[in-house]
């Protein structure tokens, strides 16, 4: 137990930095028993067993798989930049469960002075694909009250990146590419977003988990298609161009009319 940033006694808590632990608590989809039977039955015959199902939707409707941690940030007030300063204990789950599929914030803290973040999206959306929602959904809870030493880039809401066909690319997002409210300098977030690439349809459930082999080597070929930007020649370059930026700014040095035209070429810069 922490208490102002210090600890509040001299008993020692083990296991939760357990891989397992950690995982679990991150990736819990199931926020309540009675939700957890209604995927179990959908997933396969094998495993929807009638009287474990019948039990799991009789459960009220609590929430009580929850990850429960000791709050490091216990009375450190509005210096410990996060808002959950009084609570003793955490509770943690999947960030989807509040519309944020992307684990930003342990990236974004400010000690990290991060130049580049790279960004997967397998967000469900539209038609099980991303289109920009729960990264804006990130940026919009960094405007509330308690996140104001986290620099997050500007987001436009997804149907502006629809639009203009950004669901379908890689995309840059920054205070490299655009001014930022209040002239912040942010991270560049290279947003590379999941969709059908090469035909295949990668828009399965989070609930789904069995695959054919084949549809695994599908699901490996479409990575490497989204990533590759199905095989463009400019990009691989491009991509190295946004790496470096934020270094050769800081060395003074101006960008190559190559960088220049994957910046216009990747970059949001609205309208």
């Amino acid at each position: 137990m922490f208490d102002g940033g210090k600890p509040a006694t001299r008993e020692c808590v083990t296991g939760f930095d357990n891989a397992g632990f950690l995982m679990a608590s991150s990736g819990n989809i199931f926020g309540a028993p009675a939700q957890f039977g209604a995927q179990l039955a959908g997933l396969s015959p094998i495993l929807d067993f009638p009287p474990i199902t019948a039990v799991l939707r009789a459960i009220p409707d609590v929430t009580l798989d929850n990850g429960r941690v000791v709050n490091p940030f216990l009375g450190l007030g509005s210096r410990g930049g996060y808002p959950a300063t009084k609570d003793p204990e955490l509770a943690l789950s999947d960030g989807g469960c509040g519309g944020e599929n992307v684990p930003f914030f342990p990236l974004f803290a400010p000690q990290r002075a991060l130049d580049v973040i790279i960004a997967l999206d397998v967000s469900d959306r539209v038609a099980g694909y991303p289109d920009g929602t729960d990264v804006r959904n990130t940026y919009l809870k960094t405007l509330e009250a308690g996140y104001e030493n986290i620099r997050f880039p500007f987001i436009p809401d997804a149907k502006s990146l629809v639009a203009q066909g950004f669901y379908k690319k890689p995309v840059l997002l920054g205070s490299s590419c655009a001014p930022q409210p209040n002239n912040h300098t942010t991270p560049l977030i290279i947003w590379l977003p999941n969709y059908n690439a090469i035909g295949f349809d990668t828009n399965a459930s989070g609930g789904q988990f069995l695959y054919s082999k084949q549809d695994q080597q599908s699901y490996f070929d479409t990575s490497f298609a989204i990533v590759t930007h199905k095989g463009s020649k400019t990009w691989p370059a491009c991509f190295a161009c946004a790496l470096i930026d934020a270094q050769q700014e800081r060395n003074g040095v101006a960008r190559t009319s190559q960088c220049q035209r994957c910046f216009d070429q990747y970059c949001y810069r609205g309208n």
